[in-house]
């Protein structure tokens, strides 16, 4: 079979079903939601009463997490039903992506495109977990994508479209909330080389769509805390922890949800309260302890970022929990995941080989051997993202740009703030799309 059969539409298809099918059966048993349902069946209680804002809470804190998983849990109250949902949502991205490098002749070998994405075992497994990732995920490539339709088209549909997918996702995660003002600030600089005045009334359009989208849970969070809030509150949590991803660090940090250290601070800071470090007020002081711990110790943030880029490289993609097919009932999961961390981390390599080999670890072989393909993509990527952008950094393009913009955001909030794979999984697509493009680009010898 030669590979470029993979150019008939029809085949295509065929085998992204097969995939996305079979991918999902293998990951089905997968839980990376964890406690967190919890949370989300709270909101469905919420939206059971009629939105009442008088309603208690029992485990959560009203502002965290964002809502929007929770609506989906109440429209599919059985988890087949979700994870169908979500993978036939990914299908359309997967699909419409695929229609818009096409319809602009984006890449030179289309086929090529297509295997990777029917090898991207670890996108769809992604998307094989009732989560808020999976739809957040596709929700951002869409709006990007309807973004990038309207850059060559300058259809008003698309712009709209993108605004409102960008403004639906906000809801299921926040940490692209920031994202969306270096994006508008890019169509404005373009709206300005263009010398284009209906450019730049839609660029203000497509932001107002998307924050009018926030209001509903800007007016929610200010009758439940007094302030009007765009985001969820576990920033202060989440950048607090990020410091204990460093091994051994300086401040006693570790990674984990129940760091002691965080609830140490917590409790001196609210003595004779109870303290949850997700709560509005609490987020707030533990953004400020934070930056306090930063700027007395800067050299050991620097450390801390240094080895979430090397935590990026060596972990970069979600490998899914394949695991669970082949491991022994008896055997500790995280017991097994924490030793194959320990050696990593202490790059004892020889002990971690024998381990996996000869050990409890062998469960973990295939998804060791994902995750090594993983890293090789990764470490490609990275090496034609920076030889494309050094070439023609000084050249203004308003689609090299937004990949510039989207790959920067991701990465950064990897390195500066907290780096899981699953959360580099956001922009995957784009991901394998920008290392067949910048490759493309660079055997031409062009910078568009």
């Amino acid at each position: 079979m030669k590979l470029e059969v993979i150019d008939n539409n029809r085949i295509f298809h065929s085998l992204l079903i097969f995939i996305i099918l079979l991918s999902t059966i293998l990951n089905y048993n997968a839980n990376v939601m964890g406690p967190m349902n919890v949370l989300y069946e709270e909101f469905i209680l919420f939206f059971k009463s009629g939105f009442d804002y008088n309603y208690i809470f029992k485990y959560s804190n009203y502002t965290f997490p964002m809502w929007g998983f929770g609506l989906v849990m109440y429209l599919f109250p059985s988890k087949i039903y979700i994870i169908f949902f979500q993978q036939i949502v990914t299908f359309f991205t997967i699909c419409f992506f695929d229609k818009t490098v096409n319809r602009y002749n984006l890449l030179t070998n289309i086929y090529k495109f297509r295997w990777g994405l029917l090898l991207s075992f670890t996108l769809y497994f992604f998307h094989s977990s009732a989560y808020p990732y999976s739809l957040g995920s596709n929700l951002l490539i869409l709006g990007l994508l309807f973004l990038i339709n309207f850059y060559f088209n300058e259809s008003k549909v698309d712009i709209v479209l993108s605004s409102i997918c960008l403004g639906i996702m906000l809801n299921f995660r926040s940490d692209y909330y920031f994202f969306i003002y270096p994006l508008f600030l890019l169509i404005i600089v373009y709206a300005y080389k263009k010398s284009s005045k209906s450019v730049l009334l839609m660029s203000i359009i497509w932001l107002v769509i998307i924050q009018s989208f926030l209001i509903p849970w800007r007016v929610y969070t200010f009758n439940r805390t007094g302030e009007s809030l765009s985001v969820s509150t576990n920033s202060g949590h989440v950048f607090f922890i990020s410091l204990g991803q460093l091994p051994n660090n300086k401040w006693g940090i570790t990674e984990e949800d129940d760091d002691p250290v965080m609830y140490s601070y917590l409790k001196r800071q609210f003595p004779k309260e109870n303290v949850y470090s997700l709560s509005f007020r609490e987020n707030k002081y533990l953004q400020k302890k934070f930056i306090e711990l930063v700027l007395n110790d800067p050299l050991e943030f620097v450390k801390k970022c240094g080895y979430n880029a090397y935590r990026l490289i060596r972990t970069p993609l979600y490998t899914g929990n394949l695991e669970t097919l082949f491991r022994n009932s008896s055997i500790d999961k995280k017991v097994v995941k924490n030793k194959i961390k320990f050696y990593l981390n202490n790059f004892n390599f020889i002990r971690l080989l024998n381990y996996v080999f000869f050990q409890e670890g062998r469960s973990f072989i295939i998804s060791g051997i994902i995750n090594l393909l993983s890293a090789l993509f990764f470490i490609l990527f990275l090496i034609h993202f920076f030889r494309f952008y050094l070439n023609g950094i000084f050249r203004f393009n308003f689609f090299n740009y937004l990949l510039f913009l989207i790959f920067s955001y991701q990465i950064s909030l990897s390195v500066f703030s907290f780096h899981m794979p699953i959360y580099n999984m956001n922009i995957y697509l784009f991901y394998l799309f920008g290392l067949f493009y910048f490759t493309d680009n660079l055997n031409k010898k062009i910078w568009l």
